[in-house]
């Protein structure tokens, strides 16, 4: 697999704003897709159920890898990992200044407890474009 791309994942909550994916990968927030790619959490194997046609169903069983394990715990501090995410990628813009700017994903579960996000989101949305 080619590094086409990085790819980060911010997670936050009880423990704080960390990288949310484990093993080897928790140390840093921004790994290279290939090296993502090599370095699941787990393997679970999973069961899809198909259409065979003439009303019949059958059972797909695969592999499938696992980065990140959703958690829900303590507060969000929400505007916390807008900075984060800000500090991460304000850099990793200026040493890719003929990249596509980065795009983020919000992914919450309750309204932010450490304040209003959007200053902190605004600042990250022109972490790139400036």
């Amino acid at each position: 697999m080619q590094d086409a791309f990085d790819v980060g994942v911010i997670g936050y909550g009880g423990a704080g704003v960390r990288s949310a994916l484990g093993t080897t990968l928790a140390a840093a927030v921004l790994h290279p897709i290939a090296r993502i790619a090599v370095t699941p959490l787990s393997i679970e194997e999973r069961s899809r159920f198909v259409d065979a046609g003439f009303g019949d169903i059958l059972e797909r069983r695969r592999r499938a890898p696992v980065w990140v394990v959703p958690r829900s715990e303590g507060g969000t501090p929400m505007r916390a990992a807008m900075c984060r995410a800000r500090e991460l990628l304000a850099p990793w813009c200026d040493a890719h200044p003929q990249s596509y700017p980065p795009t983020v994903l919000h992914i919450g579960n309750g309204p932010p407890t450490d304040g209003d996000p959007e200053p902190a989101a605004a600042a990250l949305r022109q972490a790139c474009h400036q």
